[in-house]
């Protein structure tokens, strides 16, 4: 069994029904994978629909765990802002990098459409759709 940390980029595909991510998604349950969100996936998404909108989304969003953000999480997420922008001269949003920190924190593989958000290597990043 797989963790799994959803990235916004999947919940607005899954909620839209886009194939490819909706088909891996489902695949992932049924076979016994933890599937979880971190509240920045959740807020990003309800900044571009409001609860109530979609209720089976609003269901299956309320049916996965949600990770906290912690202390932490907050720590290597500034260290990957750090890092990334005295390493490689660019500057890592602070969501996408506390999305990586919570993944990592979890032993989680990052699902996501956009894995060139994500660029830190000591996660795992999957890239689902097309």
């Amino acid at each position: 069994m797989t963790r799994y940390l959803l990235d916004t980029t999947v919940l607005i595909d899954f909620s839209v029904g886009r194939t490819p991510v909706k088909a891996h998604i489902l695949k992932l349950i049924r076979e016994g994978n933890d599937l979880a969100v971190s509240p920045i996936s959740v807020a990003e998404y309800y900044a571009g629909i409001s609860p109530g909108d979609d209720p089976d989304m609003d269901r299956f969003i309320r049916r996965l765990p949600c990770w906290d953000t912690s202390r932490e999480i907050a720590m290597i997420a500034g260290d990957y802002r750090f890092r990334f922008r005295h390493t490689h001269q660019r500057k890592l949003p602070t969501p996408d990098t506390v999305i990586a920190a919570t993944a990592r924190h979890h032993d989680a593989t990052l699902l996501t459409n956009n894995p060139k958000d994500f660029p830190m290597t000591d996660i795992a990043v999957e890239r689902l759709g097309a």
